[in-house]
């Protein structure tokens, strides 16, 4: 999250009750774990014959930008990051408008 959204949070934080505060944190919850129990849930056999026969420490070693692009396209981020080195993406937040504007001049 950006600075301005955090403080956004804040604000509208500061303005609920304690059991509007109290549901959304339950509600907060609730998502995360539905989030966390959906995670790894899009392997495949194949995946998992690759992981098998290529071993981990390959796969590690694989770089972030071939990583990504298997799992991830260009209208994601409004940028192809399949051909950004790992320095490009190293700490760049790809949700920013600076960078969806900056891939439309490209």
């Amino acid at each position: 999250m950006q600075l301005a959204d955090l403080e956004k949070a804040r604000k509208i934080n500061a303005g609920l009750t304690a059991e509007q505060l109290q549901a959304k944190k339950k509600w907060n919850s609730e998502i995360a774990l539905a989030a966390i129990n959906g995670v790894g849930k899009g392997i495949s056999k194949a995946d998992l014959a690759k992981a098998d026969a290529v071993g981990r420490e390959a796969l590690l070693a694989q770089p972030v930008a071939e990583t990504m692009a298997a799992g991830m396209t260009v209208e994601n981020f409004g940028t192809d990051v399949t051909k950004m080195s790992d320095e490009e993406l190293a700490g760049r937040n790809l949700s920013s408008p600076e960078l969806r504007k900056a891939s439309a001049h490209e």
